[in-house]
């Protein structure tokens, strides 16, 4: 893992040494998200980790992600903070950060997070992409119009429009903004 303090004109390695990184995200209070992914023998090992002090040092998340590695994460204004993994689904921080759980949409590729501007969260996964309005507690297949369902990547504009970039199918927008 390689750190800039100067709008990235140097980089300096800031930890994690000899782990995959494969997801990153910081909170707007600055608490950073590390997902890796490293060997084991036979297994690989999926682990996250967390910085609060812009990278120095980093801690052991409690979390039980298996060998599914975590993809992407998504923290929202509030600090909610979520992980796609491959395979596991999504998971849900709970208890001021002491516990990972599953946040409904389980045992499914979730290669991509947002949260929209209206809190909702999207999930780009290998079956298409799917909304939560109520915190990850139950979901939504939002699908019409995609010509290619295996979704890689979500990204969001102020206006409230997602949009999905697909495997061989292109970049798709929602017509309407999401905001309701």
């Amino acid at each position: 893992m390689f750190c800039s303090t100067d709008h990235g004109e140097t980089w300096t390695a800031c930890g994690l040494a000899g782990l995959s990184v494969y997801a990153l995200a910081v909170s707007p209070s600055g608490y950073i998200l590390a997902g890796t992914l490293s060997e084991d023998g036979d297994n690989l090992v999926s682990t996250v980790f967390h910085s609060t002090d812009r990278g120095a040092t980093w801690t052991k998340v409690n979390a039980d992600f298996g060998n599914a590695p975590v993809l992407s994460f998504a923290v929202d204004a509030a600090e909610r903070l979520f992980a796609a993994s491959y395979g596991g689904g999504v998971f849900r921080l709970t208890d001021d950060g002491a516990t990972w759980m599953a946040a409904a949409l389980t045992r499914l590729d979730v290669r991509a997070l947002v949260v929209g501007v209206s809190g909702d969260i999207f999930a780009g996964t290998d079956r298409g992409v799917f909304r939560s309005t109520d915190d990850g507690m139950t979901w939504t297949p939002i699908n019409t119009g995609l010509m290619n369902q295996r979704d890689l990547s979500l990204a969001w504009t102020p206006s409230g429009h997602i949009f999905a970039g697909t495997e061989s199918g292109g970049v798709f927008r929602t017509v309407e903004p999401t905001v309701e």
